[in-house]
């Protein structure tokens, strides 16, 4: 059975409320309630007397561990967790000042292996403009999940529990990157095969992903088509790609952190 591990004041939490939602899997009838506030007990962090999580028979090892004792379920995890507790929360109360501008980790846990459903209902005050959007970090995707019937269907493995898999976005954010982009290395047209891919999508990506291709395809094999992280100024470093020899041009494929593009820049070469 699983139960709050912390006491709260529903009534409090009512009334300060501005904006909220649920997040629901299938066939569960546990549900999560997101809720954002100008309350001073609206936080990042965990405040005991509004964040509700869980009780689990003993604390896990590792943040990343099952904390459903195999069960199907599904939890947010503290958007702040200093203390990298990886608690799971049946109710989690954020700052209305930042609900622009919010990154929540899911966990997901089943109990066989199968597809399940994630869902966002009972949208109440969500202001004018704003979305709410799932990602999968395993397949870089973004799936908005704002209109009625809005669903994500996820493939999941019962042996693993699913943290830093999913998050959800909630943002104003609609304007894809513009760049422009650019590419530092390789830096001429002669390069060795172990030379490192540097570049740019632009300061208008930061913490997004790009998706670094070549003309013709195939260019390099170890990270070829795959979907690298951008850092907080919109840079990216692929270390050793390792190189086919040949002629090439690069073109890369941008998103910002919630989704927005692809803006394709380039390309750049020949190489």
């Amino acid at each position: 059975m699983i139960v709050s591990s912390f006491t709260f004041s529903l009534n409090d939490i009512e009334a300060q409320t501005v904006s909220k939602f649920d997040i629901d899997i299938t066939g569960i009838t546990q549900t999560v309630d997101v809720r954002f506030g100008n309350g001073t007990s609206f936080t990042t962090g965990l405040n005991e007397s509004y964040d509700a999580g869980y009780i689990f028979t003993g604390k896990p090892a590792n943040p990343e561990d099952d904390i459903l004792g195999g069960t199907t379920g599904i939890y947010t995890v503290l958007v702040d967790d200093t203390l990298s507790q990886g608690i799971g929360f049946m109710i989690q109360t954020l700052p209305y000042a930042e609900i622009g501008d919010m990154k929540i980790s899911l966990g997901v846990n089943i109990a066989a292996d199968g597809s399940e459903t994630i869902t966002i209902n009972n949208i109440t005050a969500f202001p004018a403009g704003h979305r709410i959007i799932i990602e999968n970090k395993n397949s870089s995707t973004f799936t908005e999940l704002q209109g009625v019937g809005d669903s994500y269907v996820a493939s999941l493995t019962a042996a693993e529990p699913e943290k830093g898999r999913f998050f959800l976005h909630t943002t104003n954010d609609v304007v894809a990157p513009a760049g422009p982009g650019s590419m530092t290395t390789p830096n001429s047209t002669n390069n060795d095969i172990d030379t490192d891919i540097v570049g740019s999508c632009g300061i208008d990506a930061p913490n997004g992903n790009v998706l670094v291709t070549t003309t013709p395809a195939n260019g390099f094999t170890n990270q070829y088509n795959t979907s690298i992280l951008l850092d907080v100024n919109g840079d990216f470093t692929i270390t050793d790609p390792n190189w086919i020899e040949g002629v090439y041009t690069i073109s890369f494929s941008c998103r910002d952190k919630v989704g927005n593009g692809p803006t394709i820049m380039g390309s750049f070469g020949s190489i």
